[in-house]
């Protein structure tokens, strides 16, 4: 018996194969997509590159001595030794 490689199996007998369905969303025209791009890219240079509020009150967490809290310390302790016991998770 030889087998042909070449066949494709879902048009046996001739049947055509079934046609794509449209798409949900509209083609974006390219220009528009381009001023998109554009835009994103000039706020992303306008922004900072630290937020000085942010800073300063990871400064004030890192000198609390109880922070990140009893439980959170425990949550993240069993959370390790979970993967610890199981390493292909």
């Amino acid at each position: 018996m030889k087998i042909n490689p070449n066949t494709d199996p879902v048009r046996v007998g001739g049947a055509q194969p079934p046609k794509p369905a449209a798409s949900a969303t509209p083609a974006v025209a390219e220009a528009d997509a381009f001023a998109s791009s554009t835009a994103v890219n000039s706020a992303l240079r306008n922004s900072p590159d630290s937020r000085p509020e942010a800073v300063d009150r990871a400064r004030e967490l890192i000198n609390d001595p109880s922070y990140p809290g009893t439980d959170t310390l425990r949550k993240i302790s069993q959370f390790l030794a979970d993967q610890i016991g199981n390493p292909n998770e």
